[in-house]
């Protein structure tokens, strides 16, 4: 795998070379190696379904929940995890653009998830979709809205802000979650590598036929999603030390300001 899901359409294949390895947790044949662990397919979908059900900690049974499907590849994959970790279906809505497949909604009604559709653009600039998503979220009273930034995505909006001198709001952008009125904003990939994101879109077969359509980055973002993309290539860990550095040195600031003012 040599290429970001923002920059490529292509996802990793089974190392076949790994066959005379182990899966950690099984002990049988592995078939992919994630943070230098050796997992089978099965382990390694169990992995991150037990993930993603922990992000989604702060829902409460009575929230309800907007997801909107924008058909980039990383929003396939949130569907399907959406579709095996949430109980009550019935709090959780699919927003879809009014020209979605047909093949998409028989698989959202397969789901038993509730779909709402809209006329949004799908392969529109992101910064404006996500500002939209959020306002359409609030406007309709949900209390969640479910986004799709994994760890590279937040490690990369940190590194665009800096080189553009838009700092203001990089504390909010790079945490779990994000508060807007009365909206939460949640994000279940946030501690999700590209790698994991590609191979569970490999794995989930029901929706490897689907078009993909990518949004719209600006160069620089694309340029530094790459640069973070090939860091993490050496070393895995990158992203999550460049996140858990700025948040203390955010919660450092923030205490010192508190201590200015007192």
């Amino acid at each position: 795998m040599d290429k970001s899901f923002l920059c490529s359409k292509k996802y990793p294949k089974e190392n076949k070379s790994l066959i005379k390895n182990l899966c950690i947790s099984c002990k049988q044949d592995s078939n992919i190696v994630i943070k230098d662990t050796e997992y089978c397919n099965q382990c390694f979908t169990s992995v991150q379904l037990k993930k993603y059900r922990k992000n989604l900690d702060i829902i409460e049974k009575d929230h309800k929940v907007l997801f909107c499907l924008s058909q980039s590849l990383i929003s396939y994959v949130m569907l399907f995890f959406i579709f095996k970790c949430f109980r009550l279906k019935d709090k959780i809505f699919i927003l879809v653009s009014t020209d979605c497949d047909k093949k998409i909604l028989d698989l959202i009604e397969k789901f038993q998830l509730n779909i709402i559709k809209d006329n949004f653009i799908i392969n529109s600039n992101y910064e404006e979709y996500r500002t939209n998503m959020i306002n359409f979220a609030s406007d309709n009273n949900f209390d969640i809205l479910l986004l799709d930034e994994n760890i590279h995505m937040l490690v990369t909006f940190v590194l665009t802000g800096f080189c553009t001198n838009q700092i203001q709001n990089l504390n909010e952008r790079i945490q779990n979650t994000e508060t807007y009125k009365n909206l939460y904003i949640l994000k279940p990939f946030s501690n999700f590598i590209d790698k994991e994101i590609l191979y569970c879109y490999f794995l989930f077969k029901e929706i490897v036929s689907f078009k993909i359509y990518n949004f719209k980055f600006e160069p620089l973002f694309l340029k530094c999603y790459d640069f973070v993309y090939h860091l993490s290539l050496r070393n895995y860990s990158t992203p999550f030390n460049v996140i858990n550095t700025l948040k203390k040195a955010f919660l450092e600031i923030k205490e010192e300001e508190l201590n200015i003012k007192l």
